[in-house]
């Protein structure tokens, strides 16, 4: 009895061990199994933390935040008991921004703004409706439709804030900068107005240059991808450089970099105005301190094509080829192919012909070669015929 006691025995602790193994196995494999479907959950997820402020919703492993309409979009998609203050984290599908009802809810966001704007504006937000309606339909805004907000925002009764916040939402969600950047035209002059009613060094414009610094870029995107030829962008980014000249004071801590953009962006906008003999004096004269190489080509870039639009070509020329000089920058070929011109027109032919050989060896682009080799070609039979003339 005892032996088989003892062999139940052994074989109770053997049973026990081994369903403990079989446990522990099955543990084990359920906290990978666990952690390879959070991995796989979290790859497709979007974190949405409630007790944070508007922006701060972070893709898993994002450095930078998801723009507002991201919120509205994650929000309006959880059912209302998924909402409650006991809930840190919620975790939606990132594809739904992707659907046509995450697109619908979206656009909750620069619609709400519109409506809670103090005064408001029904003409606005008229608009607004009737752009809802196209973008869920997929249908793209007409040039005619854009004219028509062009010429209700130049006499709305929003204010710079609200409008900078159309504008940015309307952005996020539709991807459309162009009709973005004019809610952003209308909030510079409203801007700008408030910041000549405090004047230099009140605290109070603060907030609102630091608004103008960050519709800069948009203006700029526009301007450089969207549409070069945008009179009315252009003449907002010549406000909004001018106001952080004047009204940034140069070291601070928080818009020092925006002033080093005015003070460039200033004489830019007069040369993409059309008034390159303005332009010249202040380019010459800039004070480029602390800039940045990209920052300098870009300068010297502006430089020599002030010059050269002011028919002074000679001085052009060496900006231009301190631009060329450099492959990688986004100007250089052009760069080169204004040297020719600048080197022609002056009657250098030598150099002409020289830049013309680095031109076709650089970019090898055939058309332009054949046109910058028969303006030289063209120079020379002219200064042929004026030797046989004498």
């Amino acid at each position: 009895m005892r032996t088989i006691s003892s062999w139940l025995s052994v074989r109770r602790r053997a049973s026990a061990k081994a369903l403990a193994l079989i446990g522990l196995c099955v543990i084990l494999a359920s906290i990978g199994a666990g952690i390879w479907a959070w991995r796989q959950f979290a790859g497709d997820k979007v974190v949405v933390r409630t007790d944070l402020p508007p922006g701060s919703i972070r893709a898993v492993g994002a450095s930078k935040p998801l723009p507002d309409s991201s919120r509205a979009i994650v929000l309006n998609l959880i059912p209302s008991d998924g909402l409650k203050s006991t809930h840190s984290d919620i975790l939606v599908p990132a594809d739904v921004a992707k659907s046509a009802q995450a697109i619908q809810i979206a656009l909750a966001d620069p619609i709400a703004a519109a409506r809670a704007a103090k005064p408001a504006d029904s003409k606005v937000l008229q608009w607004m409706l009737h752009w809802q309606t196209s973008l869920q339909a997929k249908t793209p805004i007409s040039a005619q439709e854009r004219d028509e907000l062009n010429s209700i925002l130049k006499t709305t009764s929003l204010g710079w804030q609200t409008l900078f916040q159309i504008g940015r939402q309307y952005r996020d969600v539709s991807g459309d900068a162009l009709t973005a950047s004019l809610f952003y035209e209308a909030a510079v002059v409203r801007a700008d107005a408030e910041v000549r009613r405090y004047g230099p060094h009140a605290p109070e414009i603060t907030p609102i240059l630091t608004a103008m610094n960050d519709a800069r870029r948009l203006l700029w995107d526009v301007v450089d991808n969207v549409n070069p030829q945008d009179r009315p962008s252009l003449e907002a980014l010549a406000i909004v450089s001018a106001d952080l000249v004047q009204y940034v004071t140069p070291g601070d801590p928080l818009l020092g970099d925006a002033r080093r953009h005015g003070l460039i962006g200033v004489p830019e906008c007069m040369f993409a105005l059309g008034h390159p003999t303005e332009a010249i004096p202040l380019l010459l004269n800039l004070d480029t301190t602390g800039m940045t190489e990209n920052e300098m080509l870009g300068i010297e870039w502006i430089r020599g094509l002030s010059l050269y639009q002011d028919h002074r070509d000679s001085e052009a020329i060496d900006h231009l080829k301190v631009v060329a000089k450099d492959n990688s920058y986004q100007y250089s070929e052009q760069a080169c192919r204004y040297i020719v011109l600048c080197t022609v027109e002056t009657g250098r032919l030598e150099e002409a012909r020289a830049m013309c050989a680095v031109y076709e060896q650089r970019y090898g682009n055939d058309l332009e070669y054949r046109y910058l080799a028969g303006v030289v070609r063209a120079q020379d039979s002219i200064a042929d015929a004026i030797k046989e003339s004498q």
